[in-house]
């Protein structure tokens, strides 16, 4: 429902757009639609304000914040190539439901580009905050990371789910200088109460310099998947740091595992993985790595 709007320049180049709705004011009251946030070009009514009654024309819009950041609704889909900025940050991912509801989403043969120094901040505890069937480059720098983190004043372990989900026919994803904190909600209750971090689902995506922190549940898991996880850091993470089963080839290597207390296992190896582990240090576990029914092989254990 609604009118589509459609700003375009003299090359007739689209500007803006949006699929308006006379509820959400500006309907013929004196006054005009203004965005909040320029960079906030996915949101619908979350992004639009009225104007002063007379409208700003020639002059910035007097609902202008641009700290109001991106609100991505959870049906969205992306289907061409896309880059978000740090411009747009915060990024306020929305999902519904479990694991069968709705998550914002890229297309398969579509990337989507995150930028240094983008903030996303997962909103609930679904499974997906993100899920992934094209391919994701999320580049941060060690000056500036991206950062995927909670939106509460005290942030904790759990606050939301699954920052990002691959699926089998994602491709060729990077992320390098990456942050997840405080997110892996563990959801009681249920047959799968456990939400780590990442999920890679039968497809190979290339992290390095990432880091995982304060996960109620797990950091990162590796299905299927020859992934590889190198000079990464896996800090306070309360089951077990990174899973990895079924027919995993895996690398994890370079990394550093930190526990704050003495329990669980850094690394689970199960179900027939055959991933390489080497060059790994160890602190604050009582397992640096948990076999069971698998075959790792194993160097260097850094304990």
């Amino acid at each position: 429902p609604g009118s589509l709007l459609i700003l375009k320049n003299g090359d007739n180049r689209i500007i803006d757009q949006v699929n308006y709705i006379y509820y959400w004011g500006a309907d013929g009251n004196g006054k005009s639609l203004e965005r909040i946030n320029p960079n906030s070009f996915y949101a619908d009514r979350d992004g639009w304000q009225e104007s002063a009654v007379g409208g700003t024309p020639n002059a910035a819009n007097n609902c202008l914040d641009l700290a109001a950041g991106t609100v991505v609704h959870p049906t969205l889909q992306i289907f061409s190539d896309t880059l978000w900025t740090k411009g747009g940050s915060p990024y306020r991912l929305y999902s519904s439901g479990g694991a069968g509801g709705d998550s914002p989403s890229v297309a398969p043969g579509v990337t989507l580009t995150i930028g240094p120094g983008v903030v996303l901040n997962p909103v609930g505890k679904a499974y997906n905050s993100l899920y992934v069937q094209g391919t994701l480059r999320a580049l941060g720098t060690a000056e500036e990371p991206i950062v995927f983190t909670s939106m509460e004043a005290e942030p904790q372990a759990g606050d939301w789910g699954t920052a990002i989900r691959f699926a089998p026919e994602s491709i060729n994803s990077v992320l390098s200088y990456v942050d997840f904190q405080y997110g892996g909600y563990y959801q009681t209750g249920i047959y799968d109460p456990i939400m780590p971090l990442v999920v890679v689902n039968e497809s190979a995506v290339s992290f390095n310099n990432c880091r995982f922190m304060d996960s109620q549940t797990r950091a990162l898991d590796l299905i299927n998947s020859s992934s590889e996880v190198r000079d990464s850091f896996f800090v306070r993470n309360a089951i077990e740091a990174l899973r990895t089963y079924g027919s995993s080839t895996a690398i994890i290597a370079g990394n550093v595992f930190a526990n704050t207390e003495f329990k669980g296992a850094a690394i689970s190896v199960t179900y027939q993985a055959r991933p390489v582990v080497t060059a790994n240090s160890f602190t604050g576990f009582q397992k640096a790595v948990l076999v069971k029914s698998a075959y790792p092989e194993l160097s260097d254990l850094g304990m």
